[in-house]
């Protein structure tokens, strides 16, 4: 996923999905650790996590954007039972089958032409799982893109989640 592509369907969706999509990128945890965080998670040194596919946990620091997507989160109406980050409009929590659902609307709304003929935003659907893999991509240091995604060794990240090119300087 670009940059570009990002910047795309994040226009495209509603709040709850934006901060989702936020919180996938910052984080690069997984969906089901996300739809499953709660405030009780959040702590003065930033969010812990313990991951559900390994039980591995990783305490990810607050950053400035980071402290302003939760924000967000936490100003999603209804506020009680405001136990999750990501929520519904009744307050629950989304079920994995409910969020892809959304997730696939949205898909479907970027890659459809617009109603004006524009050319569709995307030319292929994505995963919401390809923004683990763009965080992965983004970060500086294999080493902490592994430790952030909760892998065990970097070679899982880089075989499988780094996906950007790499760069190199010629010698010359």
């Amino acid at each position: 996923m670009t940059d570009a592509e990002y910047d795309a369907v994040h226009a495209l969706a509603n709040p709850r999905m934006k901060i989702a999509m936020d919180l996938a990128l910052l984080t690069g945890q997984r969906r089901g650790d996300l739809l499953s965080l709660t405030r009780t998670q959040l702590n003065d040194e930033g969010i812990a996590f313990k991951q559900s596919k390994t039980g591995a946990g990783v305490l990810i620091e607050w950053t400035d954007e980071l402290r302003r997507v939760v924000d967000r989160a936490k100003a999603l109406k209804p506020q009680i039972p405001g136990d999750y980050l990501l929520r519904k409009r009744n307050g629950r929590p989304y079920t994995a089958r409910g969020f892809s659902t959304i997730w696939q609307r949205l898909m479907s709304k970027a890659t459809k032409p617009g109603k004006d003929g524009a050319p569709p935003v995307l030319t292929e659907r994505l995963t919401f799982h390809d923004l683990r893999a763009k965080c992965a991509s983004d970060i500086k240091g294999l080493e902490n893109a592994a430790t952030l995604l909760g892998h065990a060794t970097a070679q899982t990240t880089k075989a499988v989640y780094r996906r950007r090119m790499p760069r190199a300087t010629p010698l010359r």
